[in-house]
C-alpha cells in the first residue's frame, strides 16, 4: 500500500488517499520502516551532531509549552524518517516527552 501512495497519490480518489493515510496512522512505525529500508530516504536522513540536545529542545517546544496540538507519535514518526536517529516511535516518543534519553 505504501508503494501505490508513493507511485499513484495525485491521482487517487480522495477516499482512497484518506483510507492510506488512516493505515499509516493507524501503524506509524510499518510505514517508518518502509521508508527506511525501501526508499532513498535511507540515503537522504541527515545525522544530528547532538541528538540528545535535539531531544530535549522537542521537548521544550512541544511539550512544555502544549499550546500546539502536536502528537508526540507523529512528531516522532517525523523525526526518525527525516535524522538517522535509531529507535521506534514508541521509544522516540518517550524520550520527547520526558525530555532527553534516561
Amino acid at each position: 500500500i505504501y508503494k501505490i501512495a508513493f507511485t499513484v497519490w495525485s491521482t487517487l480518489p480522495k477516499k482512497h488517499q484518506k483510507f492510506i493515510e488512516e493505515v499509516i496512522v493507524h501503524d506509524r512505525q510499518s510505514y517508518v520502516d518502509f521508508i527506511i529500508e525501501k526508499t532513498v530516504m535511507t540515503c537522504l536522513r541527515c545525522p544530528l551532531r547532538f541528538p540528545v540536545l535535539f531531544i530535549r529542545m522537542l521537548h521544550l517546544t512541544e511539550v512544555v509549552e502544549r499550546t500546539a496540538q502536536t502528537s508526540i507519535n507523529h512528531l516522532s514518526m517525523s523525526v526518525l524518517i527525516c535524522f538517522l536517529i535509531c529507535g521506534k516511535i514508541g521509544t522516540l516518543a518517550g524520550h520527547i516527552s520526558k525530555g532527553g534519553v534516561t
